[in-house]
């Protein structure tokens, strides 16, 4: 009997709650109560502490939602954490949300397990070109998910940034952690998802799981000090004009009084070495800070020096970044855009398709940073060319490692790039592409490339762009980037086997090659056991797709040879020092 009235007390409370929720009823002894209706909120409320758990935003579809779903952020807020519900539909937002809630009521610390699930809603842009539609400074496991932001139809937004997680220093914080955002869809903003920031903010282990960024600028910025343990998994970023991943991390940086101090032009990532803004428009100086982070006390994110004449100098600071990307399926049909772009940290990608005549990956590390290592495994890119036929462009020390992966342009590294490789393919692709360009694309076309004169409608961002026509590369595989030396290539071990007939009473047999995974040169060698008395045996021709064996004996019937290519563990692309 006890067991049944337990039961039926159980059902009794759900039945209470889900009443709640929707406004239908509520009782004052329940476990849950329902606050009074206000700006449109609806709440369900623990009867022990009284605090906001769930929050339910109330609007009609197409208005603007910003004052409402900010009122029910700040009254999770209130509590310290909870979760704020959108309604589904289309609603507009005219004014950035902040994860953190208003900062006139919380002035300090940074949102803690705060979940906006945005229930299948769209939020369209309606706001100026700045800033971020959702911030979140200072977060730690924090979750936003079941979201849609996006650009107003015929808008162009250069700078509005999707969702922006960043250290909070206006409310003195400067670090977050165990952020986790799910099936969330960014289209035509100038940035999908921006993490990071100009004073290098300590952010560690955010998960990104199903994203998927349409028609940007930059689908992901990463940028900053201790951005670490970034994973994304399943991301889909399509039509990017800049990057899909942008990375930049940078060294100290002087926040200079005035124009007049003398500063080198740039660091050891080929960052300005004075603080500039995120897009790197315009310079910060000390004026532009707020009086607390100047103060001679200050140690984080600022801090004083003094130079040898005893003048008095104030830095941000800097560092690297890292990230690992898991299943990235990713198209650009611009020329000159990347999918990877990084001057710091370390990159990891484990499968990927990649389509469209773009880059791949473009590391600009210079030489004697190279504390971290890149990893790109089984990347599929049937059309990359990118502005000068490189899928990939490693203009620093590295290392890079190669794994799988099949590619129909070239790998260019530059001065002493060190690169490890195992079944990297290269196969010729003999299609002829055209891709795009920005209208307002100014720079020299690399030899081989064609503008058409004609101009192409490509998605919201940008409207129009230039259509160029781009030329097969032949002779593909690893080469020195113009200008540069001493790249190594190792290569971990490697050998193919294969049984090549040989005609009756022929002396000599051409081996096609083409069928293999070999290397796309002639650096090879090769042991060959024929199945007869053939004499000596010699190879007069070893090319990238053939080689050529001979025997002094004439083959008999049913003759065969045998024959394994072992690739050279290692090989110089250019002397150092040339």
């Amino acid at each position: 009997m006890c067991r049944i009235m337990n039961v039926l007390l159980s059902r009794s409370v759900l039945v209470f709650a889900t009443l709640c929720v929707f406004g239908l009823a509520a009782a004052e002894d329940g476990p849950f109560v329902q606050s009074s209706p206000e700006q449109g909120l609806q709440a369900l409320r623990s009867t022990v502490s009284g605090r906001s758990y769930v929050v339910y935003v109330d609007a009609k579809p197409g208005e603007d939602i910003s004052g409402k779903l900010q009122a029910a952020i700040d009254r999770v807020r209130d509590g310290y954490s909870g979760t704020v519900v959108c309604p589904p539909g289309q609603y507009a937002l005219t004014r950035t949300v902040n994860l953190a809630g208003t900062l006139e009521r919380f002035k300090k610390g940074g949102a803690s397990n705060v979940t906006l699930d945005g229930n299948g809603a769209t939020l369209i842009w309606n706001g100026p070109d700045e800033g971020a539609m959702i911030d979140m400074p200072g977060a730690a496991s924090c979750t936003v998910r079941n979201l849609t932001l996006t650009g107003r139809r015929g808008k162009m937004w250069r700078k509005i940034i999707g969702i922006r997680h960043r250290g909070g220093i206006e409310r003195k914080v400067h670090g977050g952690k165990n952020n986790r955002f799910e099936r969330i869809t960014l289209r035509n903003v100038g940035i999908g998802v921006e993490v990071g920031g100009i004073f290098g903010p300590d952010l560690v282990g955010d998960t990104f799981v199903g994203l998927k960024i349409w028609a940007c600028r930059i689908g992901v910025h990463l940028l900053g000090q201790n951005v670490t343990g970034m994973v994304f998994i399943n991301p889909l970023i399509s039509s990017y004009e800049e990057a899909g991943f942008k990375i930049r991390g940078f060294g100290g940086r002087r926040i200079r009084a005035s124009k007049e101090e003398d500063v080198p032009l740039v660091d050891g990532h080929g960052e300005p070495l004075v603080l500039m803004d995120p897009n790197q428009e315009f310079e910060i100086f000390q004026k532009d800070l707020p009086d607390w982070m100047t103060a001679e006390d200050v140690t984080y994110p600022t801090w004083w020096t003094k130079d040898e004449q005893g003048r008095e100098l104030l830095w941000a600071g800097g560092g690297s970044l890292d990230i690992t990307i898991y299943s990235l399926l990713g198209h650009s049909s611009h020329l000159n855009s990347w999918m990877i772009d990084t001057n710091s940290g370390a990159i990891r990608i484990y499968s990927a398709r990649i389509e469209g005549p773009g880059g791949i990956f473009r590391s600009r590390l210079p030489v004697g940073m190279g504390r971290f290592s890149n990893l790109l495994m089984d990347l599929d890119v049937p059309t990359s060319r990118g502005m000068n036929n490189n899928a990939i462009e490693m203009h620093g020390a590295g290392p890079l490692y190669l794994i799988g992966g099949a590619y129909t342009s070239h790998i260019a590294l530059g001065n002493n790039s060190v690169v490890y490789t195992l079944g990297t393919r290269f196969r010729k692709d003999t299609r002829n592409l055209s891709a795009l360009l920005p209208l307002d694309f100014d720079e020299p076309l690399p030899d081989g490339v064609v503008d058409t004169g004609e101009t192409r409608v490509v998605g919201q961002l940008r409207g129009k762009a230039r259509v160029v026509r781009i030329p097969n590369p032949t002779d593909l595989g690893f080469r020195q980037l113009p200008g540069t030396s001493g790249a190594r290539v190792h290569e971990l071990t490697q050998s193919s086997r294969l049984t090549a007939s040989v005609p009756e009473g022929k002396t000599s047999k051409k081996v096609d090659l083409t069928g293999m995974n070999g290397q796309p040169d002639g650096n090879y060698d090769v042991a060959i056991t024929p199945n007869f008395d053939a004499g000596g045996v010699w190879v007069s021709s070893k090319e990238r797709d053939h080689l050529v064996v001979n025997f002094p004996k004439p083959a008999p019937e049913g003759a065969t040879l045998g024959i394994m290519i072992q690739h050279s563990p290692y090989r110089g692309l250019g002397a150092a020092g040339e």
